[in-house]
């Protein structure tokens, strides 16, 4: 998943309600609006992970989108995805953590976590 996808599905996902996050996220999506316009495919997207964050689909259309008009080669767009990505490692113990893609595994403090395929049977750890 783009890193600009990552930034908004992981700040809709585990940091609403917390100022800093709110600042670094609005910054974002102002960019994305000034940059594509209020009424592009692509704010349409953003709105609505907004108003499903854990519908795949959407995630996907807002990647798609941004992936379209070429968001993630924009300089200050991915500024605004980075900083609003750092904020969300930096969120406190007993925050939501989020992992997005396929085959992954994540475990919590020194705990191992498994991801086995049944196609060709390769397995991955994290050692967290």
């Amino acid at each position: 998943m783009d890193p600009i996808t990552i930034a908004i599905v992981g700040a809709l996902a585990g940091s609403a309600g917390k100022k800093v996050f709110d600042e670094s996220y609005d910054v974002l999506k102002l960019l994305l609006t000034r940059k594509f316009g209020n009424n592009s495919e692509v704010i349409w997207a953003v709105n609505g992970v907004e108003a499903k964050p854990d519908s795949l689909g959407r995630r996907q259309t807002l990647e798609e989108e941004l992936l379209a008009v070429k968001a993630h080669e924009d300089p200050e767009i991915l500024q605004a995805a980075q900083l609003l990505k750092e904020w969300i490692g930096l969120r406190p113990k007993g925050g939501k953590q989020i992992a997005i893609g396929n085959n992954i595994a994540q475990a919590d403090r020194r705990g191992v976590a498994t991801v086995t395929l049944n196609s060709g049977g390769s397995r991955g750890e994290d050692h967290a």
